[in-house]
């Protein structure tokens, strides 16, 4: 099931409200749909920092108008950065899997103020974040995240799970409750690692 439209961590979010959404970690573009077909939002702002599926998820997005594709990745500095690209794809990330063969390449990077600024973004109502571990460097001391109601973000629980330079719930903790974010929901089906809520309690 898309975690993003899951019913454990919808009931806490008044769809309604849900206007301008950005998508991190959109993988082969599928899960934007489902997301688009819940909230029905003004714009998803969708990225992938994968470059190699980049032609499949335009070509799964090509149906959904309000969505916005952007082949970059989004980290704590402007610039480029390592990413390793892994076998399955979807755990291809910014930091090297201690166990899996990887492929390092060389990709764009903006920070999440910076990307917003670009794009004249005000505010966002809702973050789906699955980055394989990006999420506390792209969401620290982030100014947008002022104006952003919810984030519901892949979070890892055992810290030797994909290596301790993976962050973990204590480094999103980090990232997220200085800016008045509350963890309120979590999925872990895997007991090591899984997903979460968190709600901006300034705003909500």
């Amino acid at each position: 099931m898309n975690i993003f439209t899951n019913p454990i961590f919808t009931q806490y979010i008044d769809i309604s409200s849900i206007e301008y959404i950005l998508e991190l970690g959109t993988r082969d573009g599928v899960y934007t749909e489902d997301i688009n077909r819940l909230y029905n939002p003004k714009i998803i702002y969708s990225i992938e920092a994968n470059p190699y599926l980049k032609n499949t998820i335009i070509h799964n997005q090509k149906h959904i108008n309000n969505s916005k594709f952007y082949s970059i990745a989004l980290a704590d500095y402007d610039g480029s950065i390592d990413f390793y690209l892994h076998p399955d794809g979807g755990s291809s990330s910014i930091y090297k899997h201690p166990h899996d063969e990887t492929q390092k390449i060389h990709v764009d990077c903006l920070t999440l103020d910076n990307f917003c600024k670009i794009e004249n973004i005000q505010r966002l109502d809702l973050i789906c974040a699955d980055v394989e571990g990006a999420e506390t460097r792209i969401f620290k001391n982030s100014q947008i995240l002022e104006q952003t109601k919810y984030i519901i973000s892949e979070v890892k629980i055992e810290p030797s799970f994909k290596g301790y330079e993976f962050p973990g719930l204590n480094e999103l903790k980090a990232s997220l409750e200085p800016i008045g974010f509350e963890m309120i929901a979590t999925h872990m089906p895997a007991e090591i690692f899984g997903d979460s809520l968190w709600v901006n309690k300034k705003l909500i």
